[in-house]
């Protein structure tokens, strides 16, 4: 029986500068595939990398999360500046182990 697991890889970036980048993702992972749907990013971003939350302006630096649309091994992304970036690919893995409590991910094949 073939097992398959569903398993985040969570890529955290961070931008101090002033000037957005432009940065090129690959992931060299043969035993996983990368969900084109299902998958996250969250930004945390600010006009100036100290900004803080406080008891005065408590929403001053929320993070927004968005689905990442055709997500795959090969990325490209725009960090915007002073921001925090977590991507959070769903991906799939095939095992050929026989997991007690995972049986909600077999798959049954030929």
């Amino acid at each position: 029986m073939l097992a398959y697991l569903l398993v985040a890889i969570v890529v955290q970036i961070v931008n101090f500068g002033s000037e957005p980048v432009d940065l090129q993702i690959s992931i060299d992972a043969k035993e996983l595939n990368i969900l084109s749907s299902g998958s996250t990013s969250t930004i945390l971003t600010s006009s100036d990398v100290k900004d803080e939350n406080s008891l005065t302006n408590p929403t001053k630096v929320v993070p927004v999360t968005t689905p990442v649309q055709n997500a795959c091994k090969e990325m490209n992304i725009i960090l915007s500046p002073c921001s925090l970036y977590s991507l959070d690919l769903l991906t799939i893995m095939k095992s050929v182990i026989n997991l007690p409590g995972l049986d909600i991910f077999n798959i049954s094949s030929n």
